[in-house]
């Protein structure tokens, strides 16, 4: 099965999240998959590349969990959710991704209704 994983954090830091990610990227690829990852993580990115993992750089604001990030993601959201469309477009058709596993807030809110149109699974 072919796999995006999506993960856009606040803080671009090394951590459980990104330990996290690293873990279930690897263990998905030991049991068979095609793993890819779309992010904004400037930790994770090198991370993929150095254990030859399929990755790609793609923005998507900054994640909603303070009040300006909060109000900063409403007046970005309808051009966040055409990126999305067109990202997950691409990885579905193009890239024959079934599963999308979601790890931040944002691609929950935004991505999750696209892919389910898309006959992807969240």
């Amino acid at each position: 099965m072919r796999i995006l994983i999506l993960k856009f954090p606040f803080s671009s830091q090394f951590g459980g999240g990104e330990k996290h990610t690293l873990q279930i990227a690897a263990g998905m690829k030991a049991r068979g998959n095609e793993v890819f990852l779309a992010s904004s993580c400037k930790t994770l990115l090198p991370l993929f590349y150095d254990r030859r993992l399929r990755a790609a750089r793609l923005w998507a604001g900054i994640e909603p969990v303070t009040a300006w990030a909060a109000s900063l993601f409403l007046v970005l959201a309808p051009l966040l959710a055409l990126e999305f469309f067109f990202v997950l477009l691409w990885y579905r058709f193009r890239r024959k991704v079934r599963l999308i596993y979601c790890l931040s807030l944002t691609e929950k809110i935004l991505a999750t209704p696209i892919a389910r149109l898309l006959g992807m699974r969240v």
